[in-house]
């Protein structure tokens, strides 16, 4: 608790409430990324094959200001829907899409990844895991093999909150520095993200970053990406969307509820690259619409669970999303009408190895633990 202390001292001095904070890369041009060798295998296969019904969306004009422009403007150009009734969330989407300098034209490339609906821990919930011990009075604690973070689910009447036309939710976060905790002879993968569903349902609609850490001998390496995905499609990475430690991204999974039905709009806070994407999902799936996530997972690689990095800590600036059916907000321990989960991911042997603390009323932190981390968090 003191660590985590001292780097909330840190984000209130830097007033990260207001705008984002940047640890590690400075703001301007990126640091180049380590040449990992011809002798390092690539993180995960890719395919020429992308997802079916896939849009890219259109790069507003030269001069165009989201601050002022209609909904429909927005909407047209690919920007999230501006909040309404909340002072908190337009502040926050004001600085994102202000972040926005370069709508880049994606390159899309499809993987082996897929990031799905949390795996219950066989175990049930152990009597004391750090996710017991950080979770608050409002949350209730739940373990899974694949999930760290918070979960709002509902269900009985309120089971379709998300299912109405422009629901959304969002996520800022910092791209951890990611290391393996000792030397597995191959990939250990991490990914945070934001979406819809995957509680107690079949579909994950979701956007997030990738942090993954190879180790062979004397060989090390790292891999930074973004993705969105709605599963059971495979993730797709944008190729051309540049991420390193340290840099702090924004992203937004809305829920359209058209032809077509899923949209995801990610921001690098440094490099003021964006991307806008709309999708939908595979043949067959169906969007329910009764839960809401902030996660760190351990993804499976072409259909087998993965180990999970040292990925050190994923701080939370801000975590939000909101129902357009109920008008209402809602944050990572506040779910009115439904159940806020505290999730912690364990081992094979039922031992925590990622948890994740609420910190303020949008803000949360997650770190690895156990053999994640080769041990405890050190409080220092």
């Amino acid at each position: 608790m003191i660590k985590h202390l001292a780097w909330l001292a840190i984000l209130v001095s830097s007033n990260a409430f207001a705008d984002p904070i940047h640890f590690g890369a400075a703001q301007g041009a990126a640091p180049p990324q380590p040449d990992v060798g011809a002798q390092v295998p690539p993180p995960a296969a890719t395919s020429s094959t992308l997802p079916a019904g896939i849009v890219v969306n259109q790069a507003p004009p030269a001069g165009f200001n989201p601050l002022t422009a209609t909904d429909a403007q927005l909407s047209a150009y690919g920007y999230p829907p501006r909040p309404v009734n909340s002072p908190d969330a337009l502040r926050r989407w004001s600085s994102m899409v202000s972040a926005d300098k370069e709508r880049i034209n994606p390159i899309l490339q499809s993987t082996n990844r897929r990031h799905g609906p949390m795996i219950k821990a066989p175990g049930g919930t152990p009597i004391t895991t750090q996710g017991q011990q950080n979770a608050t009075a409002n949350t209730t604690p739940s373990t899974s093999t694949n999930w760290s973070g918070f979960a709002d689910v509902f269900s009985g009447q309120a089971s379709q909150t998300f299912k109405s036309a422009n629901s959304y939710i969002y996520g800022q976060w910092m791209i951890p520095l990611v290391k393996q905790a000792g030397c597995s002879g191959g990939w250990k993968y991490s990914s945070a993200w934001v979406g819809f569903d995957g509680f107690n349902s079949n579909d994950v609609l979701q956007a997030g970053s990738d942090a993954d850490a190879y180790c062979s001998g004397s060989t090390t390496a790292t891999n930074y990406d973004v993705w969105f995905e709605w599963f059971p499609n495979y993730s797709t990475v944008i190729q051309n969307f540049t991420i390193v430690p340290g840099d702090v991204i924004a992203a937004e999974v809305v829920y359209l509820g058209g032809s077509v039905q899923g949209g995801a709009y990610i921001v690098n806070y440094r490099s003021g690259q964006s991307v806008s994407v709309a999708f939908n999902p595979p043949a067959g799936t169906v969007f329910t619409g009764n839960s809401a996530e902030w996660i760190v997972e351990a993804p499976t690689i072409n259909g087998g669970q993965s180990l999970l990095p040292n990925y050190v800590a994923v701080p939370w600036n801000y975590a939000y999303s909101y129902s357009s059916s109920t008008g209402q907000f809602y944050v990572p321990e506040y779910a009115p009408g439904g159940t806020a989960y505290s999730i912690t991911m364990t081992d094979s042997s039922n031992n925590a190895i990622s948890y994740c603390m609420h910190a303020y009323t949008y803000m949360m932190w997650c770190y690895p633990t156990g053999s994640a981390a080769n041990s405890s968090i050190v409080l220092n």
